[in-house]
């Protein structure tokens, strides 16, 4: 019995979230949208050595774009295709080579 009244007790100090998806749509609204550069041909050629120069197992720092945003990852290089799919990924994130504005080891 005293345990059903702390029970209920605890339930007065549960947050209440009275409009649902209210937060997931404010923090939306503070997103701020950037726009796509064009990267310099020597700054491709860059990126495009240091792809090359990558083997699966390296800890790396990529920042790439991502629905209107830059994203910065760092972890482990799991997988890399520079052929087929023209992609890598870190971690459990897969990133398109046309996406990627730096790495760094």
């Amino acid at each position: 019995m005293q345990n059903r009244k702390k029970a209920d007790r605890a339930k007065i100090f549960i947050p209440f979230e009275s409009l649902k998806g209210f937060k997931d749509y404010l923090k939306e609204k503070e997103r701020v949208v950037v726009e796509r550069k064009l990267l310099l041909e020597d700054v491709c050629e860059e990126l495009d050595r240091k792809l090359h120069s990558l083997k699966k197992g390296d800890i790396i720092r990529i920042v790439y774009y991502d629905k209107d945003a830059y994203v910065k990852i760092e972890g482990m290089l799991a997988d890399i295709d520079l052929e087929y799919k023209k992609r890598i990924r870190v971690v459990n994130t897969w990133i398109d080579l046309e996406d990627i504005v730096v790495i760094e080891r």
